[in-house]
């Protein structure tokens, strides 16, 4: 998961290119991602988030991302739409 929060006065920005990376996201990777819009918290606050059978699939997902030029020139061009200090986490669920 990734979280950010839309800077002040790029709130369309920050939503329309948070789609834009879900979807170049789910593109590159062959697995889908959802972007949402928090409902609570920091207002313009939203997150990506994406399911992986193991952490062997995760990392290849970070790898094709990492491979893809236009990934990088993505993210570049649209991050100036979020707040500085966006994180990414990674969550498992133990069996």
């Amino acid at each position: 998961m990734a979280r950010a929060i839309g800077a002040n006065g790029q709130l369309r920005a920050a939503l329309a290119g948070g789609v834009e990376i879900a979807e170049a996201s789910t593109r590159i990777t062959g697995l889908p991602t959802m972007f949402l819009v928090d409902s609570t918290g920091p207002y313009g606050g939203c997150a990506w988030t994406s399911g992986f059978a193991d952490i062997g699939a995760l990392q290849q997902a970070e790898a094709a991302l990492a491979a893809d030029a236009g990934w990088l020139e993505l993210i570049d061009r649209v991050g100036p739409a979020y707040q500085q200090g966006a994180a990414q986490a990674i969550y498992r669920h133990a069996s």
